[in-house]
């Protein structure tokens, strides 16, 4: 959770996939973290794919780097670390990060939510969310080969907050492409996007 999440006008939660290490601190409850917190001290080109390439769609600047970091929540949604890059999480795993995820997101409370990868292992891990009626949501047009969608969590005292899902930008390597979600972000959540874009 970022320096000044809490403060900002939106509090937006970013969730990954998952990390990748076989050593023993990968199972340590700072790991996750450590990672971001290095990524606030990196360039935009330094970055890893994934941080990198959703920089580029916000339109940061190497002198937003640390900025940007501090102003968000971040989490994976499998909680296990992978020993290998080429490791797939299991379908049980995504399933239970994302029970966790939920009590995450009720705890923290974000207006703003980006769910970066649309694996259908991970659509399974919150269709208990729908079937249980507290997220509603519709795909939007296919974006390259990913089929974004978009919607509304509800929390458990009714109040709302704002869900979209997007490609896992570790493959979003082209400009032209990175434009594309940039502007499936900026229609669904206009008001996080302005934030992000300009913080």
């Amino acid at each position: 959770i970022g320096k000044e999440y809490s403060k900002q006008e939106r509090r937006i939660l970013i969730v990954g996939d998952s990390h990748y290490d076989d050593a023993k601190e990968a199972w340590g409850i700072d790991f996750t973290r450590g990672i971001i917190n290095q990524c606030t001290e990196l360039n935009v080109s330094d970055s890893w794919d994934m941080q990198k390439n959703l920089l580029c769609i916000f339109g940061i600047t190497d002198e937003q780097v640390a900025r940007f970091w501090r102003s968000v929540a971040f989490c994976n949604m499998v909680q296990e670390p992978m020993p290998t890059s080429g490791t797939k999480p299991t379908y049980e795993q995504f399933v239970k990060g994302g029970k966790i995820l939920k009590e995450i997101i009720n705890i923290i409370r974000p207006t703003d939510c980006i769910i970066v990868g649309v694996r259908s292992e991970r659509q399974c891990a919150i269709r208990e969310w729908e079937n249980n009626k507290i997220l509603s949501k519709q795909f939007g047009e296919r974006i390259g080969n990913a089929d974004p969608f978009y919607g509304t969590y509800t929390y458990p005292d009714g109040g709302k907050m704002n869900v979209i899902n997007i490609k896992h930008t570790t493959f979003v390597l082209k400009r032209e492409e990175q434009d594309e979600w940039a502007k499936f972000i900026k229609s669904h959540l206009p008001e996080a996007f302005t934030q992000l874009s300009n913080i």
